[in-house]
């Protein structure tokens, strides 16, 4: 979706592409709040269906927990829905720097309940890219998925539950895994 002035420019694409599958790239950021931007995300997300690949980015949700809602929103809009073409998926969140901490120090990512992929399975989906999000590892990604990268995402506890993970995904060609939101006190 285009925002600001361009609102009319998004119907317009949106009307030239009916009949061909999308590429949706969703930006929610402090900007995206304005009353033009929301009806904007409103209109891509009324065509999530026919999406080859979402790519939904939050960014600054730290300054806002206005952001992270509307973040967490369209997310939810696109995992209710039938989308038989997807092929890929980028979720992230980027620039949270003052991101609350636990207990623990660590960075608190943020849970999303993706247990939606398991009720409503996408058969071409081939490739995901997660970045800062936790998410249960044992309701997730379908057996055709060959390409996962995690970014500072949570998916499991343990090296158990990751071979669980693992196991359930066997068309798996290529695992990026990098987990560093550590505090600097544990290093």
């Amino acid at each position: 979706p285009r925002y600001g002035g361009a609102e009319c420019w998004t119907e317009i694409c949106r009307a030239r592409s009916l009949h061909v599958p999308l590429d949706l790239h969703i930006f929610v950021s402090e900007w995206a709040l304005q009353p033009s931007a929301t009806n904007a995300l409103a209109l891509a997300g009324g065509e999530v269906e026919r999406a080859r690949s979402v790519n939904l980015t939050i960014d600054g949700y730290d300054d806002n927990p206005r952001i992270l809602a509307a973040g967490m929103s369209a997310l939810g809009g696109i995992l209710r829905c039938s989308i038989p073409l997807l092929e890929s998926i980028s979720l992230r969140i980027v620039n949270a720097y003052d991101s609350p901490r636990g207990s623990d120090g660590c960075p608190v990512m943020i849970l999303i309940d993706l247990g939606l992929f398991h009720e409503m399975p996408f058969p071409r989906l081939h490739t995901a890219i997660i970045e800062d999000f936790q998410f249960p590892s044992d309701k997730i990604w379908p057996g055709s998925l060959r390409v996962l990268d995690m970014r500072n995402a949570c998916a499991w506890s343990n090296i158990d539950e990751m071979v669980e993970f693992l196991v359930k995904v066997p068309n798996l060609e290529e695992l990026a895994y990098q987990y560093d939101n550590i505090s600097d006190e544990y290093r």
